[in-house]
């Protein structure tokens, strides 16, 4: 796997779960899962990001054994496939089952604060995406007390940076976690000041707006799926304008019509 970090990467969500907050118990079936990657692929996906355990809030924890019963299959059959294969998961059993089945990220919102293994496990992966919460277990994620501003989200990346072995550090992506422990205003301001991090942090930024609470809040007229994700494509595009690198979406197609409207519009307009 190699990645341009030329352009834009988008990554496509992929939720094997039940109760995900906006496609939970859709991708369940084995054959549906892959069917469905294969068409984040179609739309423009360069990564299709494979999730065995809700993070929404008021979602419950599942077993290790669960998570990679719900996960393994799938990763294998797309890695089979060609597919560039992310595992989004916060345990480093789950995460050491991907890899073996084919996948070559790791996405981990917790930066490794929920399991001490995890380092050494995405160490063996292509790419770790190391997200940020205050939080230090599952259980806590969305409670009052964790709620943090963008100043002190960015100062947090780069201590989590700074604190990781350079066999890690060098293949890091950072992601700010944009809805968890954050409002609407900190969610935009990080939005707005990635390439600030991405300086800090010296390392490529991703982000996950697609179809959250915060971006629903900005656009209420939005009230079906198409819209919501029409207005996530709207964030998306916006923050690789601030500098993000990566992008994590629910509708790769609709995020790349936004990422090339201006280079369509001026290829057309030359002609």
């Amino acid at each position: 796997m190699t990645i341009d970090w030329s352009s834009p990467v988008i990554v496509g969500i992929l939720n094997l779960t039940p109760d995900s907050f906006s496609d939970g118990g859709k991708f369940c079936d084995p054959s549906k899962a892959v069917t469905q990657a294969e068409l984040l692929v179609q739309g423009g996906a360069s990564v299709v990001d494979v999730g065995g355990e809700s993070t929404r809030p008021g979602s419950t924890a599942v077993t290790i054994e669960e998570e990679i019963s719900r996960t393994t299959q799938v990763v294998e059959s797309l890695s089979r496939r060609g597919i560039v294969v992310s595992i989004d998961t916060t345990k480093s059993e789950v995460a050491k089952a991907a890899l073996a089945a084919g996948a070559e990220i790791v996405n981990d919102i917790s930066g490794g604060k929920f399991d001490c293994n995890m380092w050494n496990v995405a160490s063996q992966a292509k790419l770790y995406i190391a997200g940020h919460v205050r939080a230090d277990s599952f259980e806590t994620i969305h409670t009052e007390k964790n709620q943090v501003d963008a100043t002190a989200t960015k100062s947090d990346l780069v201590n989590l940076i700074a604190k990781m072995p350079s066999i890690l550090r060098k293949k890091t992506v950072v992601d700010p976690c944009l809805g968890f422990g954050k409002n609407v205003k900190d969610n935009i301001a990080l939005v707005d000041r990635s390439l600030e991090v991405v300086n800090a942090c010296n390392a490529p930024v991703l982000i996950g707006a697609s179809r959250k609470r915060f971006v629903r809040a900005l656009f209420p007229w939005a009230d079906n799926e198409a819209l919501v994700d029409f207005a996530s494509a709207l964030v998306s595009k916006r923050s690789i304008d601030a500098g993000a690198h990566m992008v994590r979406v629910h509708s790769p197609h609709t995020t790349r019509m936004a990422l090339e409207f201006n280079a369509a519009w001026a290829k057309e307009a030359q002609q």
